[in-house]
């Protein structure tokens, strides 16, 4: 089970399935794929975390975001292998920001780069409603 906070921000396109990835730093537990991954925003400490939704991780790859020129630009590479421009501005969009420069201004504000960390893809789980809903609850499933 992996559990992954997101911001405010980024929450209607977790919930509405629009964003599903996201990068994150290391961790001592990976997240491997198949695992069920909770999807939240919200505060933890302050009782204000919200469910968004539910998901089942279909991709963990290695990521590094760099900044070659100390610019706005950046370089990301997937398991070693650099985006093209085309590959890498997709990239971005899908994980939820505007454009690249977006996407760079994001990471150069809250990480130190070079950032190293995993990249991390999910399919929404759908959960059962209506009589199957409440046959599986009766039953404790």
């Amino acid at each position: 089970m992996g559990i992954l906070n997101f911001y405010e921000q980024f929450a209607e396109p977790v919930e509405k399935g629009i964003k599903t990835q996201t990068i994150r730093k290391v961790r001592k537990r990976p997240i491997k794929v198949g695992e069920t991954l909770y999807l939240y925003t919200g505060n933890r400490f302050k009782r204000t975390q919200r469910l968004l939704c539910k998901g089942k991780c279909t991709q963990v790859k290695n990521v590094l975001i760099s900044n070659p020129f100390a610019t706005h630009s950046i370089d990301i590479y997937l398991d070693g292998t650099r985006l093209n421009k085309e590959e890498a501005e997709a990239f971005c969009i899908a994980d939820g920001f505007e454009s690249m420069i977006d996407f760079a201004k994001f990471f150069h504000k809250q990480h130190r780069l070079p950032f190293f960390g995993a990249f991390i893809k999910w399919k929404l789980v759908k959960e059962p409603t209506g009589v199957v809903a409440r046959v599986k609850k009766a039953l404790g499933c």
